[in-house]
């Protein structure tokens, strides 16, 4: 089933909600609304908008786990736009909501002059768009690009290994499988 959302809340830009920070290398992040935003370096035009989706409970705080990994792509004239989401397996539900905080923050980096990255508008609207997902987040990626079909993205890279079998992996998965089949 496909769901096309063509209308978006869109959220005003005098609502724009930025708290920036700096990580152990001195480099600067951005939280806007929900979404962590880490631009390429100042004067370096980014030439694709990577959506980042981290694996399950430490993709809560993508800028200490994936730190290294998103200021390589940063570094490379990425735009990353790193959504948090909360574990769950109703998994319609936490798509519905990465894809609404995506378009959010998406929708406030367009409505809103960004000089401290030495970027406008302009110079983001038009990017390709590339999903990015670890482990849960690679299986979030694909379930989002599934459900909406609005801005689909150009690639997706999907980054998740397991070596073990899920009673292991998986919290609960045997006490949850076993009130299935009951």
């Amino acid at each position: 089933m496909t769901i096309c959302r063509t209308q978006m809340k869109m959220v005003k830009p005098n609502s724009f909600k930025n708290t920036s920070f700096v990580n152990h290398n001195g480099r600067i992040y951005d939280r806007l609304e929900s979404c962590l935003v880490i631009p390429p370096p100042r004067g370096k035009k980014p030439k694709a908008i990577i959506k980042f989706l981290g694996g399950a409970f430490v993709g809560a705080v993508p800028e200490v786990t994936y730190s290294y990994l998103l200021e390589q792509l940063a570094n490379e004239g990425y735009f990353i736009i790193s959504v948090p989401y909360n574990v769950t397996f109703d998994h319609e539900k936490v798509i519905r909501e990465i894809y609404e905080r995506f378009r959010a923050g998406f929708d406030l980096i367009l409505g809103s002059e960004l000089p401290e990255y030495g970027l406008s508008p302009d110079d983001i609207v038009d990017l390709p768009l590339y999903s990015v997902g670890h482990s849960n987040g690679a299986l979030l990626q694909v379930l989002t690009g599934s459900f909406f079909c609005e801005k689909i993205p150009k690639a997706n890279a999907i980054i998740s290994y397991n070596n073990r079998p899920a009673s292991e992996a998986v919290p609960y998965f045997e006490q949850k499988t076993n009130l299935l089949l009951m």
